[in-house]
């Protein structure tokens, strides 16, 4: 136990420097995770966009991967928003205690 300036008390196991590195694997992480995410509606989006007009079998096609490129992006985006909330409200947590 380390004592503070106003006479409260932390555990010296629980410093802001591992706090900090736990912040930092958890950015890269979500980092990662959303680049994974977001890779095949990026190109669902992308394919779609370049074959709008030149589709030969089906004129939906292209539209149907334009509109899917987009809902999954959407997803992505609610789901690592989530994610970045429920991790936030963790580490306030983490640092109420100290």
């Amino acid at each position: 136990m380390v004592r503070d300036t106003e006479g409260g008390t932390y555990n010296d196991d629980e410093s802001v420097g591992s706090l900090l590195g736990t912040a930092s694997v958890a950015c890269c992480c979500f980092l990662l995770l959303f680049a994974i995410n977001a890779a095949l509606p990026v190109t669902q989006l992308v394919i779609g966009i370049l074959y709008k007009d030149s589709c030969p079998m089906n004129y939906f096609i292209p539209i149907y991967l334009i509109v899917a490129g987009i809902a999954g992006l959407a997803a992505a985006i609610v789901y690592m928003s989530l994610v970045s909330i429920f991790s936030d409200s963790y580490f306030d947590h983490k640092i109420d205690s100290l």
